[in-house]
């Protein structure tokens, strides 16, 4: 037990005792050395810096120590001790946490608080997020730095900070509301109900407000399907949508855009076989032209046969293309409307 933790009345106390100063040599220490080495412990274990502490209630008070071995210097860095009510402890803390700060950092250092406008603003120092809304940054080494605020709906904000040590700064950066994004939007035919998020916002044309996280885009209008579409953040500046009349329910128009599909592809597929046979017939017309060349013979029909079969496949191969580009505008069509049959 130690003398703390008994009671005053139970400890014998001479009414008087004699008071002894002798001097301590190398040789002849005043007490022996202890078995416990705060040096030792912390080589041993790893540690650059061994912070140590106890905390003990005397006589209604709180008695705190703190100290810090440095490992390299070998030496005590940081020594700390008061007494105190319970309600000091929180301040007590805080003293601690700041004095030590110090030494493990190697520098003086400040405490900045910020406080933005609007509240959800994201705020990030050097580059590394530290918090949403009002943030405390209780230990901020001394220099410069630079404060990044953001929020939706807002300008992002830079702020260049300079500190110094032991230095309580108070930061209220309000951003600037950014303009909304718009996009305008045009309908054939004209005359649409809009709405936007489920909201009517007019007919169209119009121009509509398009929310940070995008929105949904939706034309009504009486004897016409209506069409939906998904607004990104970033939207074109204008959008043209045709809505298709109501002349057949749904599933019809699916059947039709398929049927159209399949002739367009159809004629694609045929359309691919005149420039392979066009092709083949090139090859041998060349290759006629080069043995008659190697002959010395008269070659100027055979060359001229292979212009013509050379003109037929570059006729053949437009014509292929402009069908492949009839049967992917089919295609279009065709999953447009599947998608408005499933909805």
């Amino acid at each position: 037990r130690t003398l703390r933790e008994l009671a005053a009345d139970t400890v014998a106390v001479a009414d008087s005792k004699p008071v002894v100063i002798v001097a301590a040599s190398s040789e002849s220490p005043l007490y022996p050395a202890v078995s416990f080495s705060i040096a030792r412990f912390a080589a041993h274990s790893g540690l650059d810096l061994l912070v140590t502490g106890t905390v003990a209630e005397v006589e209604g008070f709180l008695f705190v120590e703190a100290a810090a071995f440095d490992t390299a210097a070998t030496s005590q860095v940081f020594a700390f001790s008061v007494a105190a009510p319970r309600e000091g402890v929180s301040a007590i803390a805080e003293r601690i946490g700041r004095e030590l700060a110090t030494v493990l950092l190697g520098s003086p250092w400040a405490t900045v608080t910020i406080e933005p406008d609007p509240t959800l603003a994201t705020v990030a120092i050097d580059g590394t997020f530290v918090g949403t809304g009002r943030t405390v940054v209780p230990f901020l080494p001394a220099g410069q730095h630079v404060v990044e605020l953001a929020a939706a709906a807002h300008a992002p904000q830079r702020i260049e900070l300079t500190v110094s040590g032991g230095e309580q700064l108070t930061l209220t950066p309000s951003l600037t509301a950014a303009p909304p994004v718009t996009v305008a939007v045009t309908s054939l035919p004209p005359g649409a109900a809009a709405y936007v998020d489920s909201v009517w916002v007019g007919s169209t044309p119009l121009a509509v407000a398009v929310a940070d996280g995008g929105s949904r885009l939706e034309l009504r209008r009486d004897g016409y399907f209506p069409r939906a579409l998904d607004l990104p953040p970033r939207p074109p500046s204008v959008v043209r949508i045709t809505l298709d009349p109501a002349i057949d329910d749904r599933q019809t128009q699916q059947e039709m855009s398929r049927d159209r599909f399949y002739r367009a592809l159809g004629w694609f597929v045929a359309a691919t076989a005149p420039p392979l046979l066009l092709g083949m017939a090139v090859a041998d017309a060349t290759s006629r032209v080069n043995s008659l060349g190697a002959s010395a013979a008269d070659s100027a029909g055979a060359r001229e046969q292979r212009t013509w079969l050379l003109r037929g496949v570059f006729t053949s191969v437009i014509a292929t293309g402009m069908t492949f580009g009839v049967s992917m505008e089919a295609l279009g069509d065709y999953l447009l409307a599947a998608n408005r049959s499933a909805s």
